[in-house]
């Protein structure tokens, strides 16, 4: 699964109702002036457009092997206000992911 921001994309870690975890690469922190995103699941032919977020957390991962180089971020990020179908996209993609059928 995917999420996608301006030019770039991030690969979603884990999503809830809540919000969602990206890992990304690059040097630059997420979301800059980025406010919103698209969630992209091509395996389950899902796409919810221009999701509202907003970053809580973020971190940069090191490779053991690059000592003090930063290779990849992540992020923890929470949703705006969805539009009433934006919200049901996501809990019905939630709901297939949780009862073995994602």
């Amino acid at each position: 699964m995917k999420a996608l921001f301006g030019q770039r994309e991030g690969l979603v870690l884990d999503v809830s109702k809540g919000g969602l975890g990206i890992h990304f690469e690059g040097d630059d922190l997420f979301p800059g002036t980025i406010s919103t995103l698209d969630i992209e699941a091509a395996r389950q032919e899902f796409f919810l457009g221009q999701v509202p977020v907003r970053n809580v957390t973020h971190c940069e991962l090191e490779d053991e092997f690059l000592k003090g180089v930063p290779v990849a971020k992540r992020c923890g990020l929470v949703f705006g206000d969805l539009k009433p179908h934006q919200r049901f996209q996501l809990d019905y993609f939630i709901w297939l992911n949780t009862h073995g059928e994602g």
